[in-house]
């Protein structure tokens, strides 16, 4: 039964770990990351589901500590990418909203988290926006978008976040000064 699932499904599992390993190349090319881990153990707990990889960016210093820790998500290519997305956030809004942040394991509780859905487009993380509401959550969640990066600009202008617009909430390319 497991190789049956595993053919059904290999190519788009793959295909997941290409584009995040890319990401991640990207990251440590630009000495962005300074840590990266797949499949992270969140809430101290192993039973929560994992994030697929969090990525520590900035230093520890003795005056101050710009730390801060991407959790990615991304969705395979035949899976229900809204209902995935959704069903993660909602459990980093659990675990936000039971201990103040996001716990990850091997790092401090205060520091930042950011939680960061990885799109192929524009169009597919405005979708994702428009109907979950990524500015409804109580930690910022940004989208990093592959179509950004992927025609030679750098990663560091491929997010996206919501920002207030009026009475809305819209999608805007970040510029990360990092």
């Amino acid at each position: 039964m497991v190789g049956v699932w595993i053919d059904r499904n290999a190519d788009a599992t793959i295909q997941r770990f290409v584009a995040m390993n890319e990401i991640r190349c990207c990251f440590a090319e630009k000495s962005i990351a300074k840590k990266w881990k797949w499949y992270p153990t969140i809430g101290g707990q192993r039973s929560y589901k994992k994030p697929l990889a969090v990525m520590e960016i900035g230093e520890d210093a003795d005056e101050v500590d710009s730390r801060a820790w991407f959790l990615f998500e991304r969705a395979q290519l035949k899976q229900n990418f809204l209902g995935f997305f959704k069903d993660r956030l909602n459990l980093y809004r659990h675990l936000h909203e039971n201990n103040g942040n996001i716990p990850i394991a091997d790092s401090p509780d205060d520091g930042q988290k950011i939680v960061v859905l990885s799109c192929s487009t524009f169009n597919i993380a405005k979708v994702v926006h428009e109907e979950i509401g990524l500015h409804k959550f109580p930690f910022p969640v940004w989208v990093l978008i592959d179509e950004w990066f992927d025609t030679g600009d750098l990663i560091t202008q491929a997010f996206a976040a919501p920002q207030k617009d009026g009475n809305t909430y819209e999608l805007k390319r970040l510029k990360l000064n990092i």
